[in-house]
C-alpha cells in the first residue's frame, strides 16, 4: 500500500483568547458539537479572528497574478469575420474617431459585424460605453491607428468621473444572439453609487460591465479590476422589489435566453472588485463581488481567474467572487498555476462562490484541475456556499476540482451545501488544506432527498472546530468510492481517502448526523479527534454508515475510533482496522451509547473483517446496543471483546498484516485469514473488488495455511484478497 502517512495537522487554530471566548460556557449544541456562542453572538468575533489574513492583504498578489495571466496568454489578434466592418479609434491622424462612443455609434447594424480597434496612444477617461443591439469587437492593444496588429500590452477604458456609471453597458432588446467580444482591454475605475433612489439595474450593478438580454460576450486577454457597485443609504428603498447593488466587477442578466453566455477566455481575469451593501433595509445586499449571474451560462476558461474580489458594506451579500442566481449554470475550468477562482471574500457567506439555483460544472482541461482555492466568507462556505431553496434541486457536478486552503467562519470550510432534491458528484477532486470555525472542515452537506457522491476523490488535511474534520453530513445520501482502478502505492494519489483531517470536537475524519453514508474501496487514515470518534461519529435514528473494503490506520486522539450513538447503524464489511495509535487510554476501536428509554438499539454489524488493536477496548457499551459479528477477526476473545455472544465464526489470531505500523494492511501469505469463510457464513456478500481491485472469493494455492475454519470458504477477510 502506501508509503507512511504523516498524521500531524499542519493548520493553524484560532488564537488562544478567541478559543477561549468561543468556549466560554462550555456547552455544545447537542448536533453540531460547537458550543453555543459559535453558534450565536460570538460567531462574528470567531469570523474577525478568521479575516485576520485580509483581501486587502492578497490585492497585490491579486494583481500579480492578473498580470501573469496577460504575459503568458497568447498574443494572437481578434478572430473577426474576414468582412468586418474596421473602425480606429486613438488620437493620430490614422484614426477614424478620437472616442470609443463614437465609433460604437458609427458600428453597423446586425447581420454585421464592427471591429473596434483602440489605440492606446489616446486618454480614455469618464468611460460610460453602450454597445446595444449590434455585433462588436473591441480590441485594444494597438500602439497606433496606423498598427497592422496589436502587441502584448492592454489598452485601459477608466470609469473615474462617468457619472457613476458602468464602464462599458452592453444591451440587447432583439430576438438574435448578440455577438461581443473584449480583447486586451482593462475594465476599470468603475463606481455604481449613487447618493438618491435608483432603481435601474443598468445604473447600480456591474460597475465594471453590466450585460442584459440575449448576448454572448466573450473576454480575452481582458481584465476586469478595482470596480465597486454599492448603495447609499437610501437607495432601492421606494423601488418596490429587492435592490441589491450586484457585481462589483461584472453583472450579467442573459434573461431566461437559452443562448446567453458570459465567457471568460484565456489570460482574462476579474479581479480586486468590490459589491458593497449599504442602507437601512434588508435587501440592499451587495451580491457577487467580482461576478454576478443570473438566468445564463458563465463559463471561465483554463487561464483565467476570478481573484481578490470581494462583498461587505454594513450590509454585506454572498458571494465573495461569483453569486449565481436564478437560473445561472456555471462551467469552469479555471485552473493550473494562475487560473481559478482565488483569494476571495465574503463578509457573509460563500467566499468564492455563492449560488441560490442552476448547475456548476468543473471540467479538467488537461492535467490541472480547476482550483476554488485561498477564498474566505465571515459565515458558511468558505469555497463554495449552496444554501437550502426549497423550490430549487441542484446538479453540481464539481468533478476534478481542487478545492484548496479556503476558510469559513461558520461551517464547511471548503464546501457548504444544504439545499433539497439535489445531487453533488466529485471526480477525482482533492478538497484540502480547508477550515471550518464550525462544523465540517472540507464539506458540511445536507438536504431532504439529496445526494452527494465522492469518486476517486482525496479530503486531506482539512480541519473544523466542531465536528467533522473533513466532512459533516446529515439528512441526505453519501457515497465514497472509487472509479474502479487499482488502489496500490503507486496510486495512493488517486485512490479514494480522507487523512490527516483534524476536529477540535467529534468525527475526525466523519461526522454523521439523521443520514446514510456508504464508503467503499477507500483509505481513512492520519485522522484525529480532541472530542469523540478519530475516525467517525455517527448519532441518530436514521443515520447509517456502511464500511465496505476501508483500510483504517494511524487515526488517534480520540478516546475511540468510531462513536455510535443515539439508534444509529454501523457496518464494517470486508474492511480492516489496524495500526491505529492511541491518543487517550483506554482506547476503544467502537464506543456504543444509546439512552435506556430508547427502545431501539444503536446496533454496530462486523463482517468479513479484521479489527486488531492490541491492548485497545474492541467494542465498549453502554445502554441498548447490538453488537452482531461473523466471520472476523478481533484482537480480543469474543467473550471479552463487547461483540454480541451469539456472533459466528469470531477468532482470536494474529492476522499476520504486512506492516500495520507502516499503513500496509496487506495479507502475508502465513496469515489466518486467508480463505477464512463464504458469503452466507459472514451474512453479506461483497458488491466490489477488494482495495487493490483483486476480485473476491478466490482460492489461495500458495502455501499451506491452516485455517481457523478449515473448509469453510474461498473469501478472504478484510480489504486484501491475497490471490496466486
Amino acid at each position: 500500500m502506501s508509503d507512511p502517512i504523516n498524521t500531524s495537522c499542519t493548520h493553524p487554530r484560532p488564537s488562544a483568547a478567541a478559543r477561549a471566548d468561543l468556549g466560554r460556557d462550555g456547552a455544545r449544541h447537542p448536533h453540531t458539537g460547537l458550543n453555543h456562542h459559535v453558534m450565536g453572538r460570538t460567531l462574528l468575533a470567531a469570523s474577525l479572528v478568521l479575516l485576520g489574513t485580509s483581501l486587502f492583504a492578497q490585492t497585490p498578489e491579486a494583481e500579480r497574478l492578473s498580470a501573469r495571466l496577460l504575459a503568458e496568454a497568447d498574443a494572437a489578434p481578434a478572430d473577426v469575420p474576414p468582412d468586418a466592418h474596421v473602425l480606429r479609434v486613438g488620437s493620430d491622424g490614422a484614426c477614424d474617431f478620437g472616442s470609443v462612443q463614437e465609433a460604437l455609434d458609427a458600428a453597423r447594424a446586425p447581420p454585421a459585424h464592427t471591429h473596434v480597434r483602440i489605440a492606446r496612444n489616446g486618454a480614455y477617461i469618464e468611460q460610460a460605453l453602450q454597445i446595444i443591439d449590434k455585433h462588436v469587437t473591441l480590441e485594444g492593444g494597438y500602439a497606433h491607428c496606423a498598427a497592422d496588429a496589436p502587441d502584448a500590452a492592454t489598452t485601459a477604458l477608466d470609469g473615474h468621473g462617468n457619472g457613476r456609471r458602468p464602464v462599458i453597458r452592453i444591451r440587447n432588446g432583439e430576438d438574435f444572439l448578440m455577438q461581443v467580444a473584449l480583447h486586451r482591454l482593462a475594465l476599470q475605475g468603475g463606481r455604481t453609487t449613487r447618493n438618491y433612489f435608483i432603481c435601474s439595474e443598468s445604473r447600480r450593478n456591474g460597475a465594471g460591465l453590466n450585460i442584459r438580454g440575449r448576448v454572448a460576450v466573450t473576454l480575452t486577454r481582458t481584465v476586469v479590476r478595482d470596480n465597486e457597485a454599492s448603495s447609499a443609504s437610501y437607495s432601492g428603498a421606494l423601488c418596490g422589489t429587492p435592490s441589491s447593488n450586484s457585481g462589483g466587477g461584472i453583472y450579467f442578466d442573459g434573461e431566461d435566453f437559452g443562448d446567453s453566455r458570459l465567457t471568460l477566455g484565456p489570460g482574462s481575469s476579474v479581479v480586486r472588485n468590490a459589491a458593497l451593501g449599504k442602507g437601512r433595509f434588508e435587501h440592499m445586499h451587495g451580491q457577487g463581488g467580482g461576478i454576478y449571474c443570473k438566468s445564463g451560462r458563465l463559463h471561465l476558461a483554463r487561464n483565467a481567474a476570478v481573484a481578490g474580489n470581494r462583498t461587505g458594506g454594513e450590509r454585506p451579500g454572498d458571494g465573495g467572487g461569483l453569486y449565481l442566481d436564478r437560473g445561472c449554470n456555471l462551467r469552469s475550468s479555471a485552473g493550473g498555476i494562475l487560473g481559478g477562482i482565488l483569494m476571495n471574500e465574503s463578509a457573509q457567506h460563500g467566499g468564492g462562490i455563492a449560488a441560490r439555483t442552476g448547475r456548476i460544472r468543473f471540467d479538467r482541461d488537461g492535467a490541472a484541475l480547476p482550483a476554488v482555492a485561498g477564498n474566505v466568507a465571515a459565515g458558511h462556505g468558505g469555497g463554495i456556499y449552496v444554501p437550502r431553496d426549497e423550490e430549487v434541486g441542484f446538479i453540481v457536478r464539481l468533478g476534478s476540482v481542487r478545492l484548496a486552503s479556503n476558510r469559513s467562519g461558520g461551517h464547511g470550510g471548503g464546501l457548504y451545501f444544504v439545499n433539497n432534491r439535489s445531487r453533488v458528484e466529485l471526480v477525482d477532486a482533492l478538497i484540502t488544506g480547508n477550515h471550518a470555525e464550525g462544523v465540517g472542515g472540507g464539506i458540511r452537506f445536507g438536504g431532504a432527498r439529496s445526494h452527494l457522491e465522492l469518486v476517486d476523490s482525496a479530503l486531506v488535511q482539512n480541519s473544523a472546530n466542531g465536528r467533522g474534520g473533513a466532512l459533516y453530513f446529515g439528512a441526505s445520501e453519501l457515497i465514497v468510492r472509487r472509479a474502479g482502478d487499482a488502489c496500490d502505492s503507486a496510486q495512493i494519489a488517486r485512490c479514494s481517502r480522507m487523512e490527516n483531517n483534524h476536529t477540535q470536537a467529534d468525527g475526525g475524519a466523519l461526522a454523521l448526523a439523521f443520514g446514510s453514508a456508504h464508503i467503499s474501496q477507500s483509505v481513512i487514515a492520519g485522522n484525529s479527534a480532541d472530542g469523540a470518534g478519530s475516525v467517525a461519529w455517527v448519532s441518530g435514528s436514521n443515520s447509517e454508515l456502511h464500511l465496505e473494503g476501508v483500510a483504517i490506520h494511524g487515526n488517534h486522539g480520540a478516546p475511540q475510533l468510531f462513536q455510535l450513538q443515539d439508534r444509529s447503524l454501523t457496518s464494517v464489511d470486508w474492511s480492516t482496522i489496524a495500526g491505529n495509535r492511541e491518543g487517550n487510554a483506554p482506547l476503544a476501536v467502537f464506543r456504543l451509547e444509546n439512552d435506556e428509554r430508547h427502545s431501539v438499539n444503536t446496533r454496530l454489524r462486523v463482517r468479513g473483517s479484521i479489527v486488531w488493536e492490541p491492548g485497545a477496548e474492541l467494542a465498549s457499551r453502554s445502554g441498548p446496543t447490538f453488537t452482531p459479528s461473523n466471520c472476523t477477526i478481533g484482537h480480543r476473545s469474543l467473550a471479552n471483546s463487547g461483540l454480541s455472544v451469539g456472533s459466528r465464526f469470531y477468532s482470536l489470531n494474529n492476522p499476520a498484516l504486512r506492516d500495520p505500523a507502516a499503513g500496509d494492511l496487506r495479507l502475508r501469505p502465513n496469515s489466518p485469514a486467508i480463505d477464512y469463510c463464504s458469503t452466507q457464513q459472514a451474512g453479506v456478500q461483497p458488491r466490489f473488488t477488494d482495495l487493490f481491485d483483486n476480485a473476491r472469493g478466490v482460492p489461495f494455492d500458495g502455501p499451506t495455511v491452516t485455517p481457523i475454519n478449515p473448509g469453510s470458504g474461498d473469501f478472504d477477510l478484510g480489504v486484501h484478497e491475497l490471490t496466486p
